[in-house]
């Protein structure tokens, strides 16, 4: 920022230093993850400006570079976006027409905040016909206009069109809450998750995008609604089109007081997470609709900033519900680690950004924090200095609105699980996952068969290194010789788009060897009962076909919490994990586990030769359940939230 520009920006000679600070980021030197982290900053900064219009040009000055920066015209738009000068407009007015799919996109968002511009319309219907992630940003601008003049006039070709009616839609007030009767006394609970196919049997918990988080979600929906101090609890997740058996139907009952609801939205196919953006406004229409007629509720609890959490919140806001958040670094962890590693730059950002929706999810962070009653944390080694290193947030200058609350698991599935085992040690079944593992395990040499089992479980995506895992099992020869390695996740016969990068990543390492050549068992989305069995057996053996003291392995670039690795540790297996994020706080560093760098190969070698040296010792197998048992239940943790829900409330009652 040129210093003449800087003592445009300022009233006074001694705010030089503070303007310089504050719009730092801004400049080709700051980081990526800095330049996020200082959006918040700046826009507040352009919103208090004395001089609009001295701003907005240099704002615009800075969007006007977006070819050679992209991620500080980004910001630049964003903050200009809440300056009230015609020098934005101005500009906003070229910007939409660029040949630029990110600045296209931004703009259309800075749009939102301004007054309607019907020079602009056109721009905007062609990006909602167009589809994608710019289809939201171009249809929250043309609803907020539509709004604010429902005479606004459309293109003549789209005005009688089905685009034309959708938007006209969209712009439509919607029925108003109605005040709800409350049903019972306690607690009134809703969930949402629209990551994966959710069903109360999780039978497909590790299919396409869906993974641990489902299995958390359905079975504390139980233990919330088995709580004495709540009525009800509501998981809210998609519909899938007819066909798709148990996903078709409209609810499910989760326990005695617990209901699995799944909303229609979006085209009749499976969406993963990242392809709702464009369906943001159905998903909403969908969410207010059961929230008014199910209400009222006395919390709304999002995690992730995604579409579901973008939508619902907006619901909640605007019916009046208290909404509670669960925080976590991401994606600023994420672009922390690509930023460390060269993946992720400032010259390659805006195809990083068209791809991931690095600033508005960040935004979108900060709209939860400002916007959520209450936060809750995933217990992390240090989350005060990460949280403040990572997304700015200093947590103890408001304790009071945050909470640390640690994810369980049941342990009744894991006994289960061991109980089923032990009765198989005669005979395999002649259906479920150990009559598939013997299938599988009778394809491979017969050198092969007998050994123990490295497991890993979870979704088949980048973030979950099952890649790297096989290539530093199989690039390992004590270790591939010694152990068949089982991967348990991912649809194998209809894979999704990320599904499909990965079994790629493994075609391409194994060559032209088959997976039966070098013991590797690809055994899909499974049941979460049926994975509870696969660890169970890992443990004990089964004769012919699996030795006992096998190790559970999960090479994730990062672990919010690890739901799988409490369950391998529950079932007694020595674990290998990430060193980034949860599990650092309940492993016992080279007792129950060890904790790497999983995003290194040789350093993932290391720790599986470890596993090999542990995995005998029944002091190790006997803490690791111990530990579960005892410090990490849904029960727990079920508790744990209703206090969150009613802080409020009991300090009110105590002042």
């Amino acid at each position: 920022m040129e210093p003449y520009k800087l003592h445009m920006l300022t009233t006074y000679p001694n705010e030089v230093a503070g303007a310089t600070a504050t719009l730092a980021p801004l400049s080709g030197g700051a980081g990526v993850l800095e330049g996020l982290r200082a959006l918040p900053r700046i826009v507040e900064f352009a919103r208090r400006h004395a001089f609009p219009d001295e701003i907005a040009g240099t704002l615009v000055d800075v969007a006007e570079g977006h070819a050679e920066d992209p991620l500080a015209a980004y910001v630049a738009l964003q903050a200009a976006s809440r300056v009230p000068s015609k020098i934005v407009d101005q500009a906003l007015s070229r910007f939409i027409k660029s040949d630029h799919s990110g600045l296209r996109e931004h703009s259309a968002w800075a749009l939102s905040r301004r007054r309607p511009m019907p020079s602009a319309v056109p721009d905007l219907v062609d990006m909602a016909d167009a589809g994608g992630f710019g289809r939201m940003m171009a249809e929250l601008t043309l609803e907020n206009w539509l709004q604010l003049d429902p005479s606004l006039p459309l293109p003549p070709s789209v005005d009688g069109s089905p685009l034309g009616a959708r938007l006209r839609w969209l712009a439509s007030t919607p029925e108003p809450p109605r005040p709800g009767t409350r049903r019972s006394a306690g607690l009134r609970i809703a969930q949402v998750l629209m990551q994966g196919r959710v069903d109360s049997r999780l039978t497909s918990a590790g299919s396409g995008d869906g993974g641990g988080l489902a299995t958390l979600q359905v079975g504390l929906t139980g233990a919330l609604a088995d709580h004495d101090a709540v009525a009800d609890t509501y998981l809210i997740t998609r519909r899938l089109p007819a066909g798709e058996g148990v996903f078709h139907l409209e609810r499910e009952r989760i326990g005695q007081h617990g209901t699995l609801a799944r909303l229609d939205f979006g085209p009749p196919r499976y969406l993963a997470t990242s392809e709702m953006w464009p369906w943001r406004a159905d998903l909403e229409r969908s969410i207010r609709r059961l929230l008014i007629s199910e209400g009222p509720f006395d919390a709304l609890h999002l995690r992730f900033a995604d579409a579901g959490t973008f939508a619902a919140a907006r619901v909640g806001r605007a019916l009046g519900i208290p909404i509670y958040f669960t925080l976590a670094p991401d994606p600023h962890s994420v672009v922390a680690a690509d930023e460390a590693s060269g993946r992720l730059s400032r010259a390659n950002f805006a195809a990083a950004d068209l791809e991931h929706h690095y600033v508005f999810r960040t935004w979108l962070i900060e709209w939860m924090l400002e916007h959520a009653r209450r936060l809750a944390l995933i217990p992390r080694p240090d989350h005060t200095r990460q949280l403040l290193d990572l997304v700015g947030v200093d947590i103890t200058a408001d304790p009071g609105r945050f909470q640390s609350i640690a994810e369980g698991v049941d342990f009744g599935v894991t006994e289960r699980a061991a109980r089923q085992v032990q009765t198989a040690q005669d005979g395999v079944p002649r259906q479920g996952i150990l009559s598939d593992l013997k299938d599988a395990i009778d394809r491979l040499p017969s050198d092969r068969r007998g050994l123990p089992l490295i497991v890993t479980a979870g979704r088949l995506h980048p973030v979950k290194g099952m890649h790297r895992l096989v290539e530093a099992w199989l690039t390992d020869p004590a270790m591939q010789e010694s152990f068949n390695l089982a991967v348990i996740g991912g649809n194998l016969v209809e894979p999704s788009n990320e599904e499909r990068r990965i079994l790629d990543a493994l075609e391409a390492l194994l060559g032209d060897r088959r997976v039966e050549d070098v013991g590797l068992l690809m055994l899909g989305n499974r049941t979460h009962e049926e994975v509870a069995i696969l660890l169970a057996a890992s443990v004990v053996g089964v004769p012919g076909l699996v030795a006992p003291n096998g190790i559970y392995a999960c090479a994730s670039d990062k672990e919010e919490f690890g739901l799988a690795i409490l369950e391998a540790l529950a079932a007694g297996l020595p674990v290998v994990a990430p060193r980034v994020g949860g599990p650092a706080t309940y492993l016992d560093h080279g007792f129950t586990g060890h904790l790497t760098d999983t995003r290194s190969v040789p350093d993932l070698q290391q720790a599986l030769h470890w596993a090999r040296e542990v995995r005998f010792s029944e002091i190790r197998a006997d803490a690791g359940r111990r530990l579960v048992k005892t410090g990490y239940s849904l029960a727990a943790m079920a508790d744990e939230l209703v206090d969150f829900y009613q802080a409020d409330d009991l300090e009110e009652a105590a002042g």
